[in-house]
């Protein structure tokens, strides 16, 4: 492709019988300014084409989950996000081989100029004058065509096919493979579009190529043929493959991680894998590149802002107020699917409206996690460590949660239907609405959850099911008459088998039932708005008012502090007091004596709590002493709204900057003493 340095030049041939005249004269520079442009734009395009394939091979999965930036020193150190390089790199390497191929194209009408000029020249001096031209091999194999002489190779051929075609289709389907894990449609499909208009722009090129083979410019048949092979077979290929193995995963596509196959899909021949997935089954597994999902297993992943020390902190002396000093991540609105999260630390990050259906935290602590309104049907959560975090609306239909840590989690509203709860730890939660149809509770703890209204139709409860103080008003556990709705839902996401008839089964066996074993010491009830399933429970173990609830909360000890969160929370909630609650508490006492009592009631528990719960986890005690606070996942804001509502305690005269109106709790958040100034 280098230009010679040894060629002759006009004055070279003054001794020879026949000069070149001015006008040919002028055709071979106009040939030799035109190859030195397109050996410019090639040098320019492998450059770029090469930069651009490594830097999308080397960014590896946690950058493109973060979104981080990298610099080019090209551009003086400029840096640039990732996600603008996968959408601006491919668009500019397009337009730089659309260029090229322009450049290409008036040095070939140039050169067949020349060959019309030189047929008109002896042998001889034809041959003196094509010594005189750049040896380039784009122009050697132009003039092979007009004059069938040994002047060009195969080299020849097959480098300006690297440039004209293998390089740019090679490039941008490499930035499409490396990108597809992103898992945005819309990017992919502008990749996409590029890679086709690409392929659109090489057709044109090579369709007019094949016309300039014959002298009269005619296309032979041999010519369109071997065009139609050249420029039909190889890229029809690579848009075939683009458009059906490089796109987004769907939602119900069980190939994606290869590990998680049956043995007998891992085992299956390597030409079966690469035909039915090649990225997922073939270079994902043995060449660790061309996932379609992300691997963020074993990852620290915080914000830049986080020290050691405080992620220690949360992790192992589990402090109160420990989460305020973690730098968490925002990535809301991502598609994440079969993202493989196991192992991984995250908290306190921010993945409010993801898309993380499919995906795998096993193990993962996620503490402090935003996850209100995600998808996350078929997801594996497994022992996860999701304290405190907050999963309001959040999809968790047919979810693995077994052995999961939620204490103190906010589940509001959650789709929990089909999942699997067996052995989750639940105290302190927040139910109230959720949907639990057919799901599993068999082992798992829900000391002190709140349950209202809760949908419990089909559950499968076993005797080890907890319900210690539960909050369980107006919940329902009558069965449906028809299952085939509640299954259907369920079923629709795509679970896979083994989860498709462990639900079944659990809709099939579910008893749907409280027997006296369950229940182990007091649950808050409405006798008057609960289905006759609750006549199986021992009076004895029903809790009907306001006041006894809270009295028994209050000579609670609080040992474990998600626990205490759970109080506070079911203290706040029991805070407000309005006529609608004399009618359904059926307290029959003078309304102004009921707050009276009640704002006593509610005051001693809020300093039982506070005096257990404040500071930082470091008040001073005895450290030999059994009962050495340690308050770890409690929330800031949580300790904020206690420390708002226990004026009484403090004794610091701040009644009318920090007194809760009754009835309007959560006006008091935030306006405590700071945390600095707490005792």
């Amino acid at each position: 492709m280098a230009m010679t340095n040894e060629k002759l030049t006009l004055s070279d041939t003054a001794n020879a019988s026949e000069q070149p005249s001015k006008y040919m004269s002028a055709l071979i520079s106009s040939v030799n300014d035109g190859a030195k442009a397109v050996q410019s734009s090639n040098f320019a395009l492998c450059s770029v084409g090469l930069y651009l394939a490594a830097a999308s091979i080397s960014i590896n999965d946690e950058d493109i989950f973060r979104g981080s930036s990298f610099q080019i020193s090209q551009l003086g150190g400029v840096s640039i996000p990732i996600i603008a390089s996968f959408i601006l790199g491919p668009i500019v390497f397009l337009l730089l081989h659309i260029q090229l191929l322009l450049r290409y194209r008036i040095l070939a009408e140039s050169v067949c100029a020349l060959s019309t000029e030189l047929h008109t020249l002896q042998k001889d001096a034809r041959t003196r004058c094509l010594r005189l031209v750049a040896s380039v091999d784009f122009v050697r194999m132009i003039l092979r065509w007009k004059f069938k002489e040994d002047i060009s190779s195969s080299y020849d051929r097959t480098t300006v096919f690297l440039t004209t075609t293998l390089l740019p289709l090679a490039v941008l389907l490499v930035v499409q493979i490396s990108f597809v894990r992103y898992q945005n449609i819309g990017i992919t499909y502008l990749q996409t579009a590029v890679l086709l208009f690409e392929l659109g722009a090489i057709g044109i090129f090579h369709y007019w190529l094949e016309g300039k083979k014959d002298a009269s410019g005619a296309r032979t048949r041999e010519g369109k043929l071997r065009h139609g092979l050249l420029v039909g077979a190889f890229p029809a290929a690579v848009a075939i493959f683009s458009l059906i193995y490089v796109q987004v995963p769907a939602v119900d596509d069980g190939r994606i991680r290869f590990y998680d196959l049956p043995k007998s899909e891992q085992e299956r021949s390597w030409p079966r894998r690469f035909f039915d997935q090649p990225l997922d089954m073939v270079l994902c597994p043995e060449f660790g590149w061309g996932c379609r999902h992300l691997r963020l297993n074993n990852r620290k992943l915080v914000g830049t802002q986080t020290r050691d020390d405080a992620l220690w902190k949360v992790l192992t002396e589990s402090r109160a107020g420990a989460l305020a000093a973690i730098d968490g991540l925002s990535l809301r609105e991502r598609t994440l699917r079969y993202a493989n999260f196991n192992g991984s630390r995250a908290l306190k990050v921010d993945l409010v409206g993801d898309d993380l259906r499919h995906a795998s935290f096993w193990n993962a602590a996620f503490q402090g996690a935003s996850l209100s309104f995600t998808k996350l049907q078929g997801a594996d959560l497994e022992r996860a460590q999701l304290q405190e975090a907050d999963l309001t609306s959040a999809l968790l239909t047919g979810a693995n949660l077994r052995d999961a840590q939620l204490q103190g989690a906010d589940l509001e509203l959650a789709d929990l239907r089909g999942a699997d709860l067996t052995g989750a730890q639940l105290v302190g939660a927040n139910l109230n609405k959720a949907q639990l149809q057919g799901a599993s509770l068999e082992r798992a703890n829900l000391r002190y959850a709140n349950l209202q209204q809760a949908e419990f139709n089909h559950t499968a409860i076993n005797v080890e099911t907890r319900f210690d103080f539960a909050d369980m008003r107006n919940v329902n556990f009558h069965p449906k008459e028809a299952d085939a709705e509640t299954t259907d839902a369920v079923l629709a996401v795509g679970l896979s088998n083994d989860m498709k008839d462990a639900f079944t089964e659990r809709m099939r066996t579910a008893k749907s039932v409280i027997v006296d074993e369950t229940v182990e010491q007091k649950v808050y009830l409405t006798l008057t708005k609960t289905d006759s399933i609750f006549s199986k429970v021992n009076n004895g173990k029903v809790i009907e008012e306001n006041e006894k609830y809270l009295e028994l909360l209050e000579g609670q000890p609080v040992t474990d502090p998600v626990v205490a969160s759970g109080l506070v929370r079911r203290a706040i909630a029991f805070s407000s007091i309005n006529d609608k609650n004399n009618v359904e508490m059926k307290v029959e006492v003078d309304k102004q004596r009921c707050e009276t009592k009640m704002e006593k009631i509610f005051r001693d528990l809020i300093c039982h709590l506070h005096e257990q719960l404040k500071g930082d986890g470091s008040n001073k005690r005895d450290a030999n002493k059994s009962d050495v606070n340690k308050s770890d996942y409690v929330s800031v804001e949580l300790m904020r709204q206690l420390d708002a509502l226990s004026w009484q305690c403090r004794g610091e005269g701040q009644k009318e900057a920090c007194e809760p109106a009754i009835g309007q709790p959560t006006a008091a958040v935030g306006a405590g003493v700071p945390l600095s100034q707490r005792n």
